[in-house]
């Protein structure tokens, strides 16, 4: 809002001018709760510092905002830590409007969030962290080479960080990046990516995007966080030590009622609609009286490719976090063609492995090695110099 927010029973909500603003910024944001039935407004927040929410998204108990502050670091009553060019923010709050956690980062902003079922909560970073500035970093880890990039990163619900993927590609910065969880808590990413002339990119873990011309490209992306399925038979010891809740959406008013008098509705259980759900997801027809098995990755998958760059003699050293029956390592060029297989796919247990090889006959330039699963894969670019 530029110039302030008014509301019937509440009081006015101006944009105040704040001491010392050579930027002469003229708005602020608001986190407003409604009523689900009549959308009678029941609380208010005002940002007060030239605040741009980007995203929101509410779990069960709790209310997730990220974005960008743009002058003070104070959100909606909160200090925030603005050192080494912190800029971006994410909060949480309960259903009442009180603040639960907060956090900055030293990316642009944060422009898309989703959260899955058991209160996991995940941000999409838009960074412009290039050469000659600090590398953006997320808790305790560094990632380089961020330029225009997306990176993913995924929080517990009580702000506690698990892990980050970083878009290879450049995404453009004009339109936004969206994310969506299913019940089992996989992403779904989908945004934009910069080119000019023709490229030849992988975005995020494994997937090659191709293409001539002077403009922007939509991209879509999946991002598993659990073990597929088809794997869980072998992967018994993952699915007893991890598990994902299965909880119930919550229902209006008007519809709880209803669903008191309908003894049929409240027969329907909760891994028969999670069914559904995934029935409408799976490309192999899936029975919708199946219940689904949400057991999450214990980590992602690794691949690192070393010395590099390299004269041709190079080990690629891989992490695999569960057990999977069609693991290959394969070598690509720059526009994502096959050059060599290093590893035909075949069983693998979780744990750690190192492949040899010698690629002084290959010329020199930037190439890619690939570790793909069943339904996982991971990508490293690396150099042949002479």
């Amino acid at each position: 809002f530029h110039t302030g927010l008014r509301s019937q029973g509440i009081k006015d909500f101006m944009v105040k001018e704040i001491k010392g603003n050579v930027n002469k910024y003229h708005f602020n944001s608001y986190l407003v709760k409604l009523d689900e039935d009549d959308l009678s407004i029941q609380w208010m927040n005002y940002s007060e510092s030239f605040t741009s929410v980007k995203s929101i998204t509410a779990a069960d108990h709790q209310v997730y905002i990220g974005g960008r502050f743009q002058y003070e670091p104070k959100v909606f009553g909160v200090n925030f830590d603005s050192t080494g060019s912190k800029k971006a923010f994410l909060m949480s709050f309960d259903y009442s409007g009180k603040p639960l956690w907060h956090k900055s980062f030293n990316a642009e902003d944060i422009n898309a969030l989703s959260h899955d079922f058991s209160g996991n909560v995940y941000a999409s970073f838009h960074s412009k962290r290039g050469k000659g500035s600090d590398p953006l970093k997320i808790d305790r880890d560094t990632i380089s080479d961020t330029y225009e990039r997306i990176v993913l990163a995924g929080f517990d619900a009580k702000g506690n960080y698990k892990w980050s993927k970083k878009s290879n590609a450049m995404m453009s910065n004009e339109p936004h990046s969206r994310l969506h969880c299913d019940p089992c808590g996989n992403i779904y990413f989908t945004g934009e990516m910069w080119f000019v002339l023709p490229v030849s990119l992988s975005l995020f873990d494994a997937a090659f995007v191709s293409g001539k011309g002077y403009g922007g490209a939509p991209v879509a992306a999946r991002i598993r966080t659990t073990i597929p399925e088809e794997l869980m038979a072998i992967n018994t010891v993952f699915s007893k030590q991890f598990s994902i809740d299965e909880k119930e959406p919550k229902k209006s008013k008007t519809a709880r009622s209803k669903s008191k008098t309908r003894n049929s509705t409240a027969s329907h259980t909760v891994s028969d609609s999670l069914s559904a759900h995934a029935d409408s997801l799976d490309q192999g027809g899936r029975s919708k009286n199946e219940s689904i098995s949400c057991v999450p990755i214990p980590f992602p998958w690794t691949l690192q490719v070393y010395p590099n760059p390299s004269d041709g003699e190079v080990h690629l050293k891989y992490k695999t976090s569960y057990n999977d029956t069609s693991v290959s390592l394969e070598i690509r060029d720059s526009k994502g063609s096959l050059i060599r297989i290093l590893q035909t796919a075949q069983m693998k247990e979780a744990g750690e492995f190192t492949v040899d090889a010698n690629f002084s006959d290959l010329a020199a330039g930037v190439y890619i090695a690939v570790l793909k699963g069943s339904f996982n894969g991971v990508t490293s670019r690396f150099v042949i110099a002479r």
